[in-house]
């Protein structure tokens, strides 16, 4: 039994240091985030740790390569209302260099659907609805890989989150494609969400590049898994 240690570095700063880092595998390519309250940086590796796409992100310039809106998931200012935009690049970094910042890509054909931003938990007076993070699988890599998913809720929790975030998409060669996504995954498995006592051990992985979201009913004594297709 051998092993085998590869490191891949992180892109460096522009203006500052970066302060926060995460990756993502998916295929054979390595997806990498660093970010300060000034710039991000968002690279895309293959596994001989070179450089094949970068994208670049600075607090005084719109981002050219996100779909849609930023949203801002969570509290905000507005009694009752949980979502809301954000316009601002500056205001974008602040908020995802505030607490943990994430990527996760879903392959949907021969297109790379990709969540960048960032979340973190906010104190509350009891139960809250909060994000966990969860590990995927990579076939393709045998390798276990953090998710990013900023719907995905625990009720068990005495906190709740904030998340802020965008999604873009690439085509297989980083080409970067103006397209919504159809359906948005995130969406149908809140659909899926089960929001009473009772609920616990709840998970959302990938297996076969293909996401799943588990649960376990106490009441029923039932464990329940969805399969998204």
């Amino acid at each position: 039994f051998e092993a085998e240690q590869h490191v891949y570095e992180y892109p460096k700063g522009k203006i500052d240091d970066f302060e926060k880092f995460n990756s993502f595998i998916c295929d054979d390519k390595i997806f990498q985030i660093a970010s300060s309250r000034k710039e991000m940086s968002f690279i895309i590796k293959d596994l001989n740790n070179t450089v094949l796409k970068e994208f670049y992100l600075h607090r005084d310039k719109p981002i050219a390569f996100k779909n849609g809106p930023i949203i801002q998931e969570g509290q905000t200012a507005i009694p009752f209302k949980t979502t809301r935009e954000l316009e601002a690049t500056s205001k974008f970094l602040r908020k995802v260099s505030s607490g943990n910042i994430g990527v996760s890509i879903i392959k949907v054909a021969d297109l790379y659907e990709i969540t960048i931003g960032g979340y973190k938990l906010v104190p509350t007076g009891g139960p809250g609805f909060g994000m966990t993070s969860t590990t995927a699988f990579d076939s393709n890599t045998n390798t276990f890989v953090p998710v990013f998913n900023p719907t995905f809720n625990n009720f068990y929790s005495h906190s709740t989150t904030k998340a802020t975030f965008f999604d873009t998409v690439l085509t297989e060669n980083l080409e970067y494609v103006k397209k919504e996504f159809e359906p948005g995954l995130n969406n149908t498995i809140d659909s899926y969400m089960v929001d009473y006592d009772g609920i616990t051990g709840e998970d959302v992985f990938f297996h076969n590049n293909t996401p799943y979201y588990a649960y376990f009913n106490l009441k029923e004594k039932q464990f329940n898994l969805i399969k998204f297709k």
